[in-house]
Parts: C-alpha cells; structure tokens; sequence
C-alpha cells in the first residue's frame, strides 16, 4: 500500500513537498517526491503510481492503462482531464502554456522521445 510522508533535509528543514512510498514494478520499496504540497493530491499520486507499478509487474500496462493513469494524474493534481486528447497533443498544449509563461521546458524535451511511442 502507498503511503506518504515529509522529510527533512541535510540541514533539518522539512520539505514542503510529500514524498511517496511504494513498491516499484520488481518489488523494491520506491521514494519519490510527489512534488506536491496538498496531502491528498500526493496520496492520489502516491496510490496512481503504485497501480502503474502493479500492472507493468503483470505486463499488462498498456498504452491505453498508461493514458488512463496518466489522466488519473493530471486530473488528481490539475483538476483537468485529457478530454479524448492524444498524449502528443495535451503535452503540446502544455508546452505552449509554458512557453507563454517563461517556465522552463526540459521536462518535455527529457521526455519527448518517451511521447513519440504514444
């Protein structure tokens, strides 16, 4: 079962942000940072991650189970929802907010060649 919870860092101060433990797709116990603020949001994405976690261990993480936790995401964080749109087409729109903001891109260009098999 995922679970939650804040950590400090070197110098003793607790993060704003909730990490998340889970198992990982081979068995081993996973931290990562939710990079959420929101409790609840976090438990969402804590719990959303182990599914995707349970189901590539099955092999039967899909494109279609991918899009699906991944609009499981977006609307658990965002409140939006991917509205029949492709994965190519929501990050498109995604970067283009960002680029109208100034915010940084690497994410889309880290992940761009994974999007490509979408």
């Amino acid at each position: 079962m995922a679970s939650i919870h804040r950590k400090a860092g070197a110098s003793g101060k607790v993060s704003p942000y909730w990490q998340a433990k889970f198992r990982g797709p081979d068995g081993r116990v996973l931290w990562k940072t939710t990079k959420q603020s929101d409790s609840r949001k976090a438990a969402e994405v804590a719990r959303v991650w182990e599914k995707a976690a349970r189901l590539a261990n099955r092999t039967e993480l899909t494109q279609v189970a991918g899009i699906q936790l991944l609009d499981a995401l977006i609307e658990a964080t965002s409140g939006e929802r991917f509205q029949n749109q492709t994965v190519e087409d929501y990050f498109g729109e995604w970067t283009a907010g960002k680029a109208t903001t100034g915010a940084a891109r690497s994410t889309l260009t880290r992940y761009r060649p994974v999007l490509a098999g979408f």
